[in-house]
């Protein structure tokens, strides 16, 4: 069975489990909302644009877009299908295809760990990445595992996020130097300047461990950037991506993401 049609069947059982749930909820009591009602889904799309680095001169870059379909089966828990399909513009091979298909995977929301008075809280979310792109499969890949936690606060103007993000790669087979296991941490600071502007900066380093090969420091990438909410539904963020230690690569690129709430 391919990777698509399992990833596929595991979000039609799960949601299928939690319609059978709903409708007894809603038989033993009358305020229960059904599993089809409104106020059960949600809908977004968001999008990386990656602009070529300050370097080069080929003008070319590419978009990954995320199409998420949330189902909440109660406040703490819900599931996410998020679709990726990639997007290359500019200077590209005739032969080249436009678009291209991503790893997409489902997303667990988990209860909070912590919830404080001044609105910091600790959550997770577990995500399975299925080996839809053809990077995966060429890797002889049966996706990845994701589980990410959160930690959010707020000082004032400022607003902190943390998150750990260890990655479980799921081989097919057992070779010399495929990775195995990376975990990467990313730490911002946003400043609120209005209700619709806020100044950002972050910095991503990451550990990666590979069969039969030390453990390897990646590099520390550094995002410093702004985000303008145009509505409640409706951001930019615009952003520069700088690999701040391993100068011997094009080390700066300007990028930019684009949030729309659908639902």
């Amino acid at each position: 069975m391919s990777p698509l049609y399992i990833f596929l069947l595991s979000f039609l059982i799960i949601a299928s489990a939690s319609a059978q749930t709903e409708q007894t909820s809603v038989i033993g009591s009358p305020t229960s909302t059904s599993f089809f009602s409104k106020e059960k889904w949600g809908a977004s799309y968001l999008n990386y644009m990656n602009g070529p680095a300050f370097a080069e001169d080929e003008g070319k870059y590419s978009i990954n877009h995320y199409l998420s379909l949330k189902h909440k089966f109660s406040p703490d828990w819900n599931l996410a299908m998020v679709f990726r399909p990639d997007q290359k513009v500019g200077a590209i091979d005739q032969n080249e295809k436009t678009f291209t298909q991503g790893d997409s995977y489902l997303s667990l929301g988990l209860p909070s760990y912590y919830k404080g008075n001044d609105g910091g809280k600790i959550y997770s979310q577990l995500r399975y990445y299925a080996p839809l792109s053809e990077s995966s499969k060429k890797k002889k890949s049966n996706g990845k595992i994701v589980p990410r936690t959160y930690a959010t606060t707020s000082i004032k103007k400022f607003e902190l996020t943390y998150i750990l993000i260890p990655t479980i790669y799921l081989n097919q087979v057992k070779e010399s130097g495929q990775a195995q296991y990376s975990h990467d941490h990313w730490f911002q600071v946003s400043y609120k300047m209005s209700d619709a502007l806020s100044f950002d900066m972050a910095a991503s380093p990451g550990w990666s461990y590979s069969r039969d090969e030390k453990r390897e420091f990646n590099n520390i990438t550094v995002y410093p950037g702004f985000t303008y909410n145009f509505s409640e539904n409706v951001s930019v963020s615009p952003y520069l991506e700088i690999i701040s230690m391993k100068s011997e690569s094009k080390t700066t690129t300007f990028g930019a993401s684009l949030s729309y709430t659908l639902l």
